[in-house]
C-alpha cells in the first residue's frame, strides 16, 4: 500500500548545522501530531542515509529529504526534485544518497514515489549542537517548504514532475 507520506531529516545533531535535518524533523513532530489531516505523515530524523531506508521509502507515496549541506550561502533555502536516475547501477559505500535510495525502493517493491530534496547552506559543520544564526533563521523556511510539499506534492516547486530536477531557491 502506498499511502504514507515520508518526511526524512538527517545529519548529525552533534555537529551544528549538520543537525538541520533532526531539528526540523522534531519540529515537524510537533506541528503535525494530533492532527487528523497529517495522520499519513511519518517523520523520521536519522543520522545518515542507509539501505534500510528504502523500505518504508517503497510504501511512500511522497518521500521529502531534509539536510543541510555545504555551500557558499549561508541559510540559502534550496527544494528540488530527485532526479529520477534509470541506469540501473547502484553503487553503495558508507554513503548513500536520495537518488540511490529511490532506485533501490524502485528494485525492491517495482514503486518509487516523488521525492523532494530540503536542503540548506551550512556555515559550521564542527562540533556544536547549535545551529548557526544564519541555518537557524532559515528553519521556518524549510518547514515551509516541507509542509507545502506535503500538501501539494512537486507541484508545490513551480515545476512538473517530470524526469530530472526543478528547484526553487530562497535566499536567506
Amino acid at each position: 500500500m502506498h499511502s504514507a507520506r515520508l518526511v526524512i531529516g538527517y545529519g548529525n545533531p552533534l555537529r551544528a548545522d549538520d543537525g538541520l535535518g533532526w531539528i526540523v524533523a522534531q519540529r515537524l513532530k510537533t506541528a503535525l501530531g494530533g492532527d487528523r489531516h497529517w495522520s499519513d505523515v511519518v517523520v523520521l530524523a536519522e543520522h545518515q542515509l542507509t539501505p534500510e531506508l528504502a523500505e518504508p521509502i517503497s510504501r511512500a507515496q511522497i518521500v521529502i529529504f531534509v539536510d543541510a549541506r555545504e555551500g557558499d550561502r549561508p541559510g540559502r533555502v534550496e527544494c528540488r526534485v530527485v532526479a529520477r536516475s534509470g541506469n540501473g547501477a547502484l553503487a553503495f559505500s558508507h554513503d548513500v544518497d536520495p537518488p540511490s535510495l529511490m532506485q533501490l525502493a524502485r528494485l525492491l517493491s517495482g514503486h518509487s514515489p516523488s521525492a523532494v530534496v530540503v536542503s540548506v547552506d551550512g556555515e559550521q559543520f564542527g562540533y556544536g549542537t547549535d545551529l548557526s544564526p544564519e541555518v537557524q533563521a532559515a528553519v521556518p523556511d524549510v518547514v515551509r517548504c516541507v509542509l507545502d510539499v506535503l500538501v501539494d506534492g512537486v507541484a508545490a516547486l513551480g515545476t512538473p514532475p517530470a524526469v530530472g530536477a526543478g528547484r526553487r531557491s530562497s535566499g536567506g
